[in-house]
């Protein structure tokens, strides 16, 4: 209807600057990733639900590769000083806010990603047993 679709306009920025403001406090604090991509798949659920068009990457490989970033980063973010000579999770004083804060970013786009859909998944049209 009119109404859910005008809240939905409204409400869908704040919750994206409610992610942003939960990672960047995350970064140096308790939180960050999974408070700030459940906000995002919030966003997301409420764009599905309001009736607004579902985009057309959101099931195919650009899809897997959001889901996929956040834990690859912080993998490759793991491993970088293990490869370079030193011990793992060791980082310089000047890189080390930068790395959390890229690998909280990327966290929290898989996150949020990742609980859209499989809110999609689960509202699907399918029947039972029938795959897509």
């Amino acid at each position: 209807g009119p109404v859910l679709g005008a809240l939905t306009r409204a409400y869908v920025p704040i919750m994206i600057v409610v992610a942003g403001h939960l990672v960047w406090i995350g970064s140096s604090g308790p939180g960050g990733a999974f408070q700030g991509g459940a906000v995002l798949g919030a966003a997301g659920i409420l764009l599905a639900l309001s009736g607004f068009a579902r985009p057309r990457w959101s099931s195919g490989a650009p899809m897997r590769w959001v889901l996929a970033v956040g834990l690859l980063t912080f993998i490759a973010v793991a491993l970088l000083p293990l490869v370079l000579g030193g011990t793992l999770l060791q980082y310089p004083d000047e890189s080390r806010k930068s790395l959390v804060l890229l690998v909280e970013v990327l966290l929290t786009l898989s996150i949020g990603a990742s609980l859209t859909s499989l809110f999609l998944a689960s509202a699907s049209d399918t029947s039972e047993g029938e795959r897509r």
